[in-house]
């Protein structure tokens, strides 16, 4: 009788023993998941970045360049059209003046051009804050006189090329209308130390195919 109770003492132990491991086990992996899931990626600009656009109009299509040369304290960067359009500038703004601007300039010309109240493949500081705070945002699209008041769509997923891999990220959807459906979009990566612009509808479309860093 002592025997079969010493056995049957074994049997409980080893039992308990292997759910006390199969537990472990499963709390481990759930651990893992959770971690590998809340690591999301986003992109730091750096000096000479290449950000490769394309641009789909009514009437054409081209790839828009843009090389970054300065982020502090200024932001400036090289930008060539190809195809038909077949032109090249370079763009400069100061970050101090240009952290509130309600302007986003679109339409480029050959040339050099300082922007003053604008901002240009990146949107302001104080656009994003709104965008992430829900108020609307009243923006003048390349010195409209009527401004566009963004709102905040909510948050989804863009994928493009980032050194060779494809990657998504986070963007903010903003739109000109309440319900979300208007005829301008912008989305904007969801970082406030980097709020690019990743894809705009204004009647044409312009959307983020690749970003090489050196």
């Amino acid at each position: 009788m002592k025997t079969f109770a010493t056995r049957l003492l074994v049997v409980a132990f080893v039992t308990m023993a292997a759910m006390q491991a199969t537990a472990q086990i499963t709390t481990g992996t759930i651990a893992l998941n959770t971690n590998i899931s809340s690591k999301i990626p986003t992109y730091t600009p750096k000096a000479n970045d290449v950000l490769t656009y394309q641009v789909t109009t009514p009437t054409s299509s081209y790839t828009f360049t843009v090389i970054i040369k300065t982020l502090k304290p200024d932001l400036s960067f090289d930008w060539v059209m190809s195809g038909d359009v077949n032109q090249k500038g370079s763009v400069f703004y100061e970050n101090a003046t240009a952290a509130d601007a309600m302007g986003l300039h679109n339409m480029f010309t050959a040339g050099a051009v300082k922007l003053k109240d604008q901002t240009s493949v990146w949107v302001s500081n104080t656009f994003f804050k709104l965008l992430k705070s829900n108020v609307t945002a009243n923006v003048s699209v390349d010195k409209a006189i009527t401004a566009d008041g963004f709102k905040n769509c909510g948050i989804q997923s863009f994928t493009f090329d980032l050194n060779g891999t494809k990657t998504t990220m986070p963007y903010v959807k903003a739109n000109n209308a309440e319900n979300c459906a208007g005829d301008k979009t912008i989305y904007v990566l969801d970082n406030a130390q980097n709020p690019l612009i990743m894809y705009m509808n204004m009647g044409w479309t312009i959307e983020l195919k690749s970003i090489k860093q050196q």
